[in-house]
């Protein structure tokens, strides 16, 4: 009688462990009430803006119309705005390969963000002036976004950006060149 119920005891803890590892991994996923009314609750508060992103191609700054959704939290819009951004340039062919925003920080101000990139989205073999009129359209664009954002700290996994040509240890100001 031991053994059955240490094997039927046995069976029953291998089952929730399978379980607990699979709801861990996001195998499975279990919804509760509560937590689907306050996902249709944030939805509720986003909003869309339409907000121009702005690309360097062929020797001039363009202005693409976009669409971004806006909501409470300021890091996602920026995110969103500038893998938009990036996704444009991927399409345009000005980068060859895709990249995305890993993460965005603000400082406690709420004035500067901390953008951090999978990888370097300039390429070495560019020109100084060609990378510069890149950086200008990233920053251009954020300031037309009009999200009260006044510089920008560009990062590689968390570390400054490194390139040849610029100094990426300090924050860009989103007003960009002025040129």
């Amino acid at each position: 009688m031991n053994i059955i119920k240490l094997t039927l005891l046995s069976i029953i803890l291998l089952f929730i462990g399978v379980l607990f590892f699979l709801y861990q991994e996001s195998w499975i996923m279990i919804s509760l009430p509560a937590h689907t009314t306050t996902l249709q609750n944030t939805s509720m508060l986003a909003q869309t803006k339409e907000t121009p992103l702005w690309i360097f191609k062929n020797g001039t700054l363009k202005k693409e119309p976009s669409e971004i959704i806006i909501n409470n939290d300021l890091t996602e819009t920026i995110k969103q705005l500038v893998n938009n951004w990036l996704k444009t340039l991927e399409e345009e062919n000005i980068i060859d390969k895709q990249i995305m925003v890993q993460s965005v920080i603000l400082s406690p101000s709420g004035q500067d963000a901390f953008i951090c990139f999978q990888e370097n989205f300039l390429n070495k073999q560019s020109s100084s002036f060609v990378k510069m009129m890149i950086l200008e359209s990233m920053l251009k664009t954020l300031h037309d976004a009009k999200l009260n954002i006044n510089n920008v700290q560009i990062l590689v996994h968390h570390q400054p950006m490194r390139d040849d040509h610029f100094n990426f240890d300090i924050s860009w100001p989103t007003t960009g060149f002025q040129f």
